[in-house]
């Protein structure tokens, strides 16, 4: 059966299968997700990058910066100047890519410990655009328990930091329940597709042993 599969994998391949109907789905959660926390209001979450982790995770670095890249342009007119961290898009790209060789995205556990270094990449790499293009202050929210003598660029960085630890930790969680969802329903699809290509292979050899007799 294993052989079937992987001549059916290779005949797929040939036929031109790829990824992008996946990294439109993924692209999908990332706007639905994100409208749903900016119309509830909720406070410190984006969840805006379920799909991205999801995407890289499963299809590679290639649809994961499509997916999340094409949601930083998409989602511009409700989330002023979301283009401009892109920088944080190809981080949560590179790092989900490089944590899967450790298990994040892989094992419930190894996920849930790799998500807090994830959040400490995406507060660095977007305080820069926080603190110097936009200019903007931690939320009030926050800013009461951050110590009253450090600057405003410390704010934002402690600030980021403790929303990211939130958000990236429950982002990471969702997506590998989506992904093992996936798994689930590939490995079903799998079998039925196995059966089919199966069929029709005994059915074309029938006919060749018909035509030779």
């Amino acid at each position: 059966m294993s052989r079937d599969w992987a001549l059916f994998s290779r005949l797929r391949k040939v036929a031109g299968w790829t990824n992008w109907p996946l990294t439109g789905i993924c692209l999908a959660a990332n706007i639905i997700l994100g409208l749903l926390v900016v119309g509830l209001r909720l406070p410190f979450l984006y969840l805006d990058s379920v799909g991205t982790i999801l995407a890289t995770a499963v299809a590679g670095r290639r649809s994961g910066l499509v997916c999340g890249i094409g949601f930083t342009v998409i989602s511009s007119p409700w989330i002023s100047h979301s283009w401009m961290y892109a920088g944080t898009v190809i981080g949560i790209v590179l790092f989900t890519e490089t944590g899967k060789r450790y298990g994040f995205m892989r094992t419930w556990r190894a996920t849930i410990a790799c998500a807090p270094v994830l959040a400490v990449v995406c507060a660095f790499l977007s305080a820069p655009v926080s603190t110097f293009v936009l200019r903007i202050s931690p939320p009030d929210g926050l800013s009461r328990y951050l110590a009253v003598r450090t600057t405003n660029t410390d704010k934002i960085v402690l600030a980021g930091l403790l929303v990211e630890l939130l958000d990236k930790t429950l982002s990471s969680i969702v997506a590998l329940g989506l992904r093992r969802l996936m798994i689930g329903g590939r490995r079903r699809a799998r079998e039925m597709a196995l059966e089919r290509f199966s069929s029709e292979t005994e059915s074309a050899a029938s006919a060749v042993r018909r035509g030779r007799g």
